[in-house]
């Protein structure tokens, strides 16, 4: 009896032993598999956050870019605002003008139409109907326009002619008007109407300086031109011949802007040139 039971006491004693190697055994797998699972999912919880910041720098970048877009665009606007409110002023400048002119021009004109013939139809601009275009819509010449209008004669037209014939490069309303044949102020607006585009008078306050040091004072004097607005992608340019194709290139590859023409006395671009530029656009100088 004594034999039997130390018998079954070494066999419980060897399975507990048993029992206790698997159990150790098993331990340390799992202590194995849950260092594993701890390196994994550091390694992801890593890469994720890597992958995240990468996210949200590039996000922060596109933000960036559509918040300077915006703050360009709100120049934009703004410059657009200034142009339109120096445009205003002008209007009303012209406005106070021709009311306080309005009284005294009738008897002037009809005494220095006497005096001197030739000036008697470009003071009459604002009397006549010009017509700078056909019944198909296509622009007439220049010439023909002012003589349908009354504003020169046949016999001029011819004279300013034959004299352009003889210095092609000279422009015919530049000839017309040192001819004494009509004003300075009548062949631009006509041009202007021919080609619609816009007419103004360079007063002082027209000019946005950020857009004049677009160009050159050489460059606006080869080409007597004087840039007067500027957005982000258009130059608003002053031009006494504005199917100067070769000036409107030279300016846009200088300013690196769109060239919207528009249409001024020469003499006015001349002054704006010299008060502008000063000694750099001054004439004789190398271009």
């Amino acid at each position: 009896m004594e034999e039997e039971r130390d018998d079954i006491l070494q066999r419980l004693e060897s399975v507990i032993d048993s029992w206790t190697t698997e159990v150790d055994e098993a331990q340390r797998r799992l202590a194995e598999q849950l260092a594993d699972t701890r390196g994994r999912l550091q390694s992801h919880a890593e890469a994720a956050t890597e992958s995240l910041q990468l996210d949200i720098d590039a996000n922060f970048a596109i933000l960036q870019r559509l918040l300077e877009d915006c703050r360009e665009a709100v120049r934009d606007a703004f410059a657009r605002l200034d142009a339109l409110e120096a445009e205003v002023e002008e209007l009303k400048r012209e406005m106070a003008e021709l009311r306080a002119s309005r009284g005294a021009a009738s008897a002037a004109e009809e005494k220095d139409d006497s005096e001197n013939p030739k000036l008697m139809t470009w003071r009459r601009t604002r009397k006549v109907t010009i017509q700078p275009f056909d019944e198909t819509g296509a622009p007439r010449r220049m010439g023909q326009i002012l003589v349908d209008a009354g504003l020169i004669t046949s016999e001029q037209l011819e004279t300013a002619l034959a004299l352009q014939e003889e210095s092609p490069r000279r422009l015919l309303g530049s000839i017309l008007v040192e001819q004494g044949y009509t004003g300075e102020d009548v062949i631009p607006q006509v041009l202007a109407r021919q080609l619609r585009l816009r007419y103004i008078h360079l007063r002082e306050g027209a000019f946005d300086p950020r857009a004049v040091a677009l160009i050159s004072g050489q460059l606006a004097v080869q080409h007597a031109c004087i840039p007067v607005r500027a957005t982000k992608d258009t130059l608003a340019l002053a031009m006494a011949n504005p199917l100067d194709l070769i000036a409107i290139g030279d300016v846009e590859q200088a300013s690196g802007r769109r060239v919207q023409p528009i249409i001024a006395r020469e003499s006015e671009i001349a002054a704006a040139i010299a008060q502008w530029y000063g000694t750099e656009g001054a004439p004789g100088e190398d271009v």
